[in-house]
């Protein structure tokens, strides 16, 4: 394994482990995006419960992903803490270095989104996936009410 290989360097995830990363040989997950989640779930002392990753095309497209996903290149994660609120996720995650934070509470399960796909340098991106299906982003006031719902959850 290279010094760079997620596996090697982290403590929580693994490929056999978290067989929805979809990287059996652990050579498609981004090595920083995985320790810094590795970091986050530490920190926090809950399971994290990973149920998206690496995707092919086919995958992505089967799922209704983006045709631009972070998940493509192994630059994204889906799942969800374990017994902790979305709000307290979010705010949590939040925390660390991800370049996107994604709040989906009305899919089964409920579950966070965190990249490291830079959209703008210097700007990270934070949204929530409302009832409707529309996306909400920072620092909009349609945002800010989703976060304050998820606050009272």
């Amino acid at each position: 394994e290279s010094p760079m290989s997620w596996p090697a360097n982290v403590r929580y995830f693994s490929p056999d482990g978290d067989p929805q990363l979809g990287d059996p040989s652990g050579e498609f997950m981004n090595p920083i995006l995985m320790m810094t989640l590795d970091r986050a779930r530490h920190d926090l002392g809950a399971p994290f419960v990973v149920t998206s990753g690496w995707r092919s095309v086919e995958h992505n497209r089967a799922v209704g992903g983006a045709s631009d996903s972070a998940h493509l290149g192994g630059n994204a994660v889906d799942g969800y803490f374990d017994g902790v609120s979305l709000f307290r996720q979010f705010v949590h995650l939040a925390r660390y270095a991800f370049e996107g934070i994604g709040i989906y509470p009305y899919t089964n399960p409920p579950t966070m989104h965190v990249d490291v796909k830079v959209r703008t340098p210097g700007i990270v991106t934070w949204w929530v996936r409302t009832a409707s299906a529309l996306y909400v982003y920072a620092p909009t006031s349609e945002f800010l009410a989703e976060l304050r719902e998820l606050a009272t959850r």
